[in-house]
């Protein structure tokens, strides 16, 4: 009997090292805000369907690191630029970023309530959607553009809409506001 009983002791112990030991994750997930290049032959690229960057090698055809982050997207401009912004959906943290000899830079932080989104660029204009955060409803909105030199945004305070898109034609901005349904109304600043 003590020998049964040493032997179904000796299984539960054993039992319970196997069990344990299969739930410690060999590697912890490194938590990746922005990809970095890792050899001469990689580049940083935007994956449209995520809104997330990454950093892909041109040479082995192979992701080599990409942004993990839940809820932590980038935002990019209708048209070609190496601008863009990041942030959370749910923390905000936004930022206006750039891609810069392969590396992303960050340029300027927005507050802790704010999130910025691309709406235009011509040339040197970038302009951005500003929104203001309380208790996770948008409060208040306007149109900046990005500053580099100063390193700062200039903020229009005569337009103060939801812009969902928009374009510089001419030195003119037109630009689409969401009003219900499908609805859109069309500006011209």
């Amino acid at each position: 009997m003590k020998k049964i009983l040493t032997c179904i002791s000796l299984i539960i112990v054993l039992v319970n090292i196997v069990g344990c030991t299969n739930n410690i994750p060999s590697q912890v997930e490194k938590k990746t805000k922005y990809p970095e290049v890792k050899t001469q032959d990689s580049i940083i690229l935007f994956d449209e369907f995520s809104k997330k960057m990454f950093s892909y090698n041109t040479k082995t055809f192979s992701i080599e690191e990409k942004c993990n982050i839940d809820n932590f997207m980038q935002y990019k401009f209708p048209t070609e630029c190496n601008y863009y912004t990041a942030g959370n959906s749910n923390t905000f943290g936004f930022e206006i970023i750039k891609i810069e000899n392969n590396k992303i830079k960050i340029l300027l932080q927005v507050n802790e309530d704010e999130a910025i989104f691309p709406v235009a660029k011509s040339n040197n204009i970038l302009l951005f959607l500003k929104s203001k955060y309380e208790n996770n409803e948008c409060i208040n909105n306007v149109l900046v553009s990005y500053d580099e030199k100063e390193n700062k945004l200039v903020e229009y305070s005569n337009v103060k809409l939801a812009i969902c898109n928009g374009a510089i034609i001419k030195d003119k901005l037109f630009f689409t506001v969401y009003i219900k349904e499908g609805t859109y109304d069309l500006y011209k600043v």
